[in-house]
């Protein structure tokens, strides 16, 4: 089963569910939904697989040159463009 779509693949408008239907018990809930919008939704596949692999090296980017082969600086960058597509601004300490 696929996630609920939040934008239209054609127009990339938002999208809105209209039913609802259980297989278990056969009941169908008509009406309009809206869905909440999670931000993990926004990613591509290679952006979710870049996430749990950071969570997985622990946020270490070191590591992660391991397990892609790619430099620290191309890291960094692919860490900025999730952190761009999850709406979030990195706040410099």
């Amino acid at each position: 089963m696929s996630n609920l779509p939040i934008r239209c693949p054609v127009c990339e408008g938002p999208m809105n569910v209209l039913v609802y239907y259980c297989p278990e018990c056969d009941v169908t809930v008509e009406g309009e939904f809206v869905p909440q919008a999670d931000p993990l939704q926004r990613l591509s596949d290679e952006q979710r697989n870049f996430l749990l692999t950071f969570v997985a090296c622990e946020g270490k980017l070191n590591r992660m040159e391991k397990v892609y082969g790619l430099s620290y600086p191309t890291l960094r960058n692919r860490l900025m463009e999730l952190i761009q597509a999850l709406d979030y601004t990195p706040k410099h300490v």
